[in-house]
């Protein structure tokens, strides 16, 4: 074949057009394609059915926040911390239905940027396209929390960026997104916690937020008021027990409330041994994903607030899963059934002739089965990440320890001033301002933390990269 020949075969390959570019995308990026069309539909759908989406309740939270009011009076309370009240006020100055498609779109794109960093991770030679798999198969299993706007799809999607993070070895990045997911979610500070057991190194960072996600609101102009619907948040958690989880169903065995606290201590206790013996069995990868896997299990079955929505957390766990088998065994049995899993936990799609409350347990069963997956892998001490990323450089924390201790001895030392300065005990006690002191300390914290984390050095060591 002549040169002519050769060069016109090629450019019968190339797409024609901006038609053919797209067909071309469309063949090549289906999944993806699939997922976006599918976010739109639902977007579309959100203007016309007549569903009351969560993200009203989250408005009224947010606005009760900044007004003084109560949080969790009302007959059906949002049971989140107050820091999700706080997270959310961009959204609640919004117009209502702006503000459900804002915070639809914006749980969307957190989740899809997490699952494509999460295949990069565990499939290096193939994660863009294992990702847009996995988001496809996703796809059953989300439409409740996109049409509904709950908080589970954004917390999945920092959880998942979590993890990648502390995979990586970047540990004040990942123990801060963490602590981030449990403002978002409570939820959340299950997996939070088995993360922290399976990466120790993680665990201070992960204090560190937590203790801002708690002490962050009572920053407001009323302390007291903060403190009051703390209290009132822990007087209402026992009305989450209205939700189906396996616990709960053992009530229709005639079994006791002591005995279901039980069931659920006893699996809590299984989900931290299973994240130690990650920590001792598994590479650090394979580590974070599985003790990521074993708390979201634990908050399926054994969580009372659990919703049909939650299950989407399993849905992309076990995509993942089902890809880094396919690289090892393509002719195996198993890939399929970890992906079968992830759209037969949609469910809910396929109408009250199936999914009616008397078969709530065919998605528990389900998750018990992903369970058994999730103790193989810890048994047989496999890698999830094949082939397991070079080991990162990781540099000494002392800038960051050094910064810790100082912010630690504001505390003391404020206290020590104006004891000194007071001239007697009474004296001492009512000079004590609680609200100039919390602004004093947050503010110390917070700009001996910038001072250190500006520098760049740090900040490569904080991402795990050397400088």
């Amino acid at each position: 074949m002549d040169g002519a020949g050769v060069h016109r075969e090629a450019a019968d390959d190339r797409p024609r057009g901006r038609a053919g570019a797209v067909g071309h995308a469309l063949r090549t990026d289906w999944g993806l394609a699939l997922w976006i069309l599918a976010n739109l539909g639902i977007a579309a759908l959100a203007l016309f059915k007549p569903l009351l989406p969560a993200t009203r309740g989250y408005i009224a939270a947010s606005l009760e926040w900044w007004a003084g009011e109560p949080l969790y009076d009302s007959a059906t309370p949002l049971l989140h911390l107050p820091a999700s009240a706080i997270l959310f006020s961009p959204f609640a100055w919004l117009p209502p239905v702006a503000a459900d498609q804002v915070w639809r779109l914006l749980s969307a794109a957190v989740l899809t940027l997490a699952v494509y960093r999460a295949a990069r991770l565990l499939r290096p030679d193939d994660g863009g396209r294992v990702a847009q798999h996995v988001l496809a198969l996703a796809i059953p299993a989300a439409t409740l929390d996109l049409l509904l706007g709950h908080w589970e799809l954004i917390t999945l999607g920092v959880l998942l960026h979590a993890a990648v993070d502390v995979a990586m070895r970047h540990d004040g990045r990942g123990g801060l997104m963490l602590a981030l997911a449990t403002a978002l979610n409570p939820a959340a500070l299950v997996p939070a916690v088995l993360l922290g057991v399976a990466c120790p190194r993680v665990l201070p960072w992960l204090l560190v937020g937590l203790a801002a996600v708690l002490l962050g609101p009572f920053l407001h102009a009323d302390p007291a008021y903060v403190a009051r619907q703390y209290a009132e948040l822990l007087a209402a958690l026992p009305q989450a027990a209205g939700g189906f989880d396996l616990a709960a169903a053992l009530d229709a065995l005639g079994w006791t409330y002591a005995s279901m606290a039980g069931v659920r201590v006893a699996a809590a206790l299984a989900a931290l041994a299973a994240a130690a013996l990650a920590y001792r069995r598994l590479d650090r990868p394979s580590a974070a994903f599985v003790a990521l896997m074993a708390g979201t299990l634990w908050v399926l079955l054994f969580d009372p607030r659990t919703t049909g929505g939650t299950y989407v957390a399993l849905a992309v766990l076990a995509g993942l899963a089902a890809f880094v088998e396919y690289a090892r065994r393509p002719r195996s049995a198993l890939p399929v059934l970890l992906g079968a899993l992830a759209l037969a936990l949609g469910i809910h799609l396929l109408g009250d002739w199936i999914n009616r409350p008397t078969q709530g347990w065919l998605r528990q069963a389900l998750a018990l089965g992903f369970g058994g997956y999730v103790a193989a892998v810890i048994a047989s001490a496999r890698p999830l990440a094949d082939p397991p990323p070079e080991p990162v450089h990781v540099h000494t924390w002392w800038p960051n320890r050094v910064t810790a201790v100082l912010c630690a001895l504001v505390v003391p030392a404020y206290g020590l001033y104006r004891m000194a300065t007071a001239a007697s005990l009474r004296t001492r006690l009512s000079s004590f301002d609680t609200t100039d002191f919390l602004i004093l300390v947050v503010s110390l914290n917070v700009l001996a933390f910038a001072l250190v984390t500006a520098a760049g050095p740090v900040l490569a060591w904080m991402r795990g990269r050397r400088t």
